[in-house]
């Protein structure tokens, strides 16, 4: 027996052993892109370092430009941003893909975290987690407000000086691991900026809430952008934070439901980089493919978007030439005459004689609405993701008091204000978020998100002439958008919903 059992643990062990060879022998196809060649006119990397920013207080960082020998100043040239500086060899991948025409003229900004050192040049701080793994739009903006205004001070070595297009279409953005979110954020913040995104060994992981990207891909309208996703199968760089195969999986599968234009190269390996370098080029002709067409959104498979919205319908800039017909804020006229007032903490009930405070709470924020059946109250509290619910007594009293609405907040906005609500006639809540418009069904859940194009909204209504048509007022402008459903106003007679049941 026990000869047995030494014999099967030999071949178990040989069995391993063959394993480990293979993974270590795990060879790719020859790449031509990926090998520099006198026939392959090279491009030329400078060094800078940047320590100015207002973003990012007190750190400083290195970044490299690669400039091809192709580009000429006369037209900007598209973009590569690369987080964690030089990655996948990607200046003798882009000397031969440029020369070959299959991607076109671009220059490479690659950027490494930032630190804050003392004077003795130790480290005090390491900033990369901070700004890559955050789900805000912070480091888009230092990209685009801070280091590529740096980058077109630049010139090559032979005096050229250096432009960069601005627009979204001809700029791609990339990363390794926490570099990797950090990129699909900045195109998922900002899809103004960039519509091509290359992510390897993404960190989609509870660090600082990237775990939250499969469901809000699902939820939010879809965006302009084309996502290419490799992994390794053993993936983990760290157990406690998650597991980051299984969330790169469910990032393509969110994504495929939401209608992207998405690809994947899952490969063998562990959190380690040289997998994606030997599909980078590949990874490059696929992302560029067809350029200079426009990359376009998808239609989601999330049937409350398909319930809203009308896919030939988009947001459009609103002049206001008439006055805005929507109910204030934080007061609901109901057609009796009757109306409620949020002031100061207090919800108030007004009827032609007399005036009761129905509710009295130092958390409440600046919004109510009614839903359309006139049987449920919604108030905003301060500071919170939850909002309120009560139940309208046929007294105009309110009972049953619940944090009932639960609202996506994934930068963590700790000072949100929710100013504006608004019910449509199937009982969805509209809410006005910094992740544009969040809407809730009856049962207080957000089953869809939709961006706005441009600034933070303020204030959204339903016209009163034309109920079918949204209207946004952001930080800079006023949007509006013509829906497949009505908004419903407070001073309307009672309109019964259809129940959406209790799942």
């Amino acid at each position: 027996m026990r000869r047995l059992l030494f014999l099967i643990f030999l071949i178990f062990s040989f069995k391993v052993m063959g394993w480990a060879q293979d993974m270590a022998n795990k060879s790719y196809p020859y790449e031509p892109a990926q090998h520099a060649s006198a026939e392959v006119p090279p491009g030329e990397v400078l060094s800078f370092e940047f320590n100015q920013s207002k973003l990012y207080p007190g750190t400083s960082r290195t970044y490299w430009v690669y400039i091809p020998k192709a580009y000429t100043p006369e037209k900007p040239a598209c973009l590569f941003v690369c987080l964690d500086g030089v990655l996948f060899n990607a200046p003798t991948v882009f000397d031969y893909l440029i020369s070959k025409k299959e991607m076109p003229v671009t220059i490479g900004v690659f950027i490494q975290a930032g630190t804050i050192k003392a004077k003795d040049g130790t480290v005090i701080r390491y900033n990369r987690t901070n700004e890559f793994d955050n789900m805000n739009d912070r480091f888009a903006r230092f990209i685009e407000e801070e280091i590529l205004p740096d980058v077109q001070k630049q010139k090559a070595s032979d005096g050229r000086p250096i432009r960069i297009s601005a627009v979204a279409n001809d700029r791609a953005i990339a990363g390794a691991s926490s570099g990797a979110i950090c990129a699909f954020t900045a195109a998922w913040q900002r899809p103004d900026l960039y519509s091509r995104v290359f992510s390897a060994i993404g960190t989609y992981i509870g660090m600082r809430g990237g775990d939250q990207y499969p469901i809000l891909a699902r939820k939010t309208e879809p965006k302009p952008l084309r996502v290419y996703l490799q992994d390794n199968k053993n993936d983990t760089w760290n157990p406690l934070f998650g597991n980051w195969y299984h969330s790169n999986l469910n990032m393509e599968a969110a994504l495929n439901f939401a209608g992207y234009e998405v690809t994947h190269t899952w490969q063998e390996g562990g959190h380690e980089t040289k997998q994606a370098t030997a599909i980078f080029a590949d990874a490059m002709r696929w992302l560029w493919k067809a350029w200079p067409t426009p990359v376009k959104s998808g239609w989601s498979a999330n049937n409350m978007l398909q319930t809203i919205l009308d896919s030939t319908q988009t947001w459009q800039e609103s002049t206001l030439n008439k006055p805005i017909s929507k109910d204030p804020n934080n007061v609901i006229a109901l057609p009796n005459g009757t109306r409620y007032t949020l002031e100061k903490g207090k919800i108030n009930y007004r009827t032609k004689n007399k005036t009761r405070v129905v509710d009295q709470d130092q958390n409440l924020g600046n919004a109510i609405a009614i839903s359309p059946d006139k049987k449920q109250l919604i108030a905003s509290i301060k500071h919170s993701s939850w909002l309120y619910n009560y139940t309208v007594e046929p007294n105009g009293t309110l009972a049953n008091k619940q944090k009932l609405y639960w609202l996506h907040n994934p930068g963590n906005e700790d000072n949100r204000e929710i100013s504006s609500m608004a019910f449509d006639e199937l009982g969805n809540l509209y809410v006005a978020t910094e992740l544009g418009i969040q809407v809730c069904d009856q049962n207080g859940r957000v089953r869809a998100i939709l961006p706005l194009p441009s600034g933070q909204p303020i204030a959204l209504w339903f016209d009163q002439e034309t109920p079918d048509f949204l209207f946004v007022k952001t930080t800079d402008k006023v949007y509006r958008r013509q829906l497949k459903v009505k908004g419903v106003h407070s001073t309307q007679e009672a309109v019964i919903p259809k129940s959406q049941g209790a799942g």
